[in-house]
């Protein structure tokens, strides 16, 4: 009788249970379409066939993007275990995505505020639904994007704020901070150009605008802001060698028709 007693007990709380079992179930699927199913399948529609994707959730993405995948927490490629939470995982994981050529990252902003990096240099292409979390794709250009680490990039922001609100000499500083920090992003070192032709010193202008070309030839910003330079400098041949190549590949890149004309009217 006790027996019959006790499964009758059990059975019960497990009925009591049951409603919210299955509102959880629905809640976790609905999120995981929203986010990992959806990302899935846009990658799959908007990527070519070879697009190497970086994500740290390789199932669902993997399976319905039907592309390659990298595993940027060790779930399926253990060498990235010994990384986690240490000091060098964010360099670790750039010299990974450079290695194994990815064209896309696909990451939970909450998983990189846990993991105190952020995609610079780039834009999402594509956002989950934010309730109750974001997911984004960012397109991985070699050379320009990188992951930086959460101070690197509140570095950069604050310069663009300080030269927005014409404080150039403290976005210098928040720039040399970053670069200190992390000296191989293009962008920073562009921003940096800016500032400092901004205040006046011509020299440190062009040398941080070549920098970021050095690392990141195709980055159009920097080279049309050291031709620009240039030109206003009056070395017409310097700014056409320098902007020959954003002529080639953007013509219209805002400025340059009309800079492009005028030098090419300049003996």
């Amino acid at each position: 009788v006790w027996h019959g007693v006790l499964l009758l007990v059990l059975v019960g709380a497990q009925l009591v249970h049951v409603p919210a079992a299955a509102e959880e179930f629905r809640y976790f699927c609905f999120y995981h379409y929203q986010r990992h199913e959806r990302c899935g399948r846009w990658l799959h529609d908007n990527t070519p066939a070879d697009a190497v994707i970086a994500t740290h959730d390789v199932g669902a993405i993997a399976f319905y993007s039907e592309r390659r995948v990298i595993d940027t927490v060790g779930l399926i490629q253990p060498e990235v275990v010994p990384h986690l939470n240490k000091p060098d995982y964010v360099d670790f994981l750039n010299r990974l995505l450079a290695r194994e050529h990815v064209t896309y990252i696909a990451m939970l902003d909450s998983w990189m505020r846990w993991a105190n990096m952020e995609v610079a240099n780039q834009s999402p292409v594509w956002v989950a639904d934010p309730n109750p979390e974001i997911l984004s794709v960012y397109p991985w250009t070699p050379g320009l994007t990188l992951l930086v680490t959460e101070p690197v990039a509140a570095l950069n922001r604050e310069a663009v704020s300080r030269m927005k609100n014409g404080d150039f000499a403290g976005a210098r500083d928040a720039l040399k901070r970053s670069l200190s920090a992390c000296p191989d992003n293009p962008a920073s070192w562009y921003l940096l150009g800016a500032a400092m032709h901004a205040l006046g010193d011509p020299d440190q202008a062009r040398a941080a605008y070549r920098k970021s070309l050095d690392l990141y030839p195709d980055f159009e910003y920097a080279r049309y802001s050291l031709g620009d330079q240039l030109a206003d400098e009056g070395k017409t041949a310097e700014a056409r060698a320098v902007l020959e190549r954003l002529h080639e590949r953007h013509p219209d890149f805002p400025g340059l028709p009309t800079l492009w004309e005028r030098l090419n009217k300049t003996p």
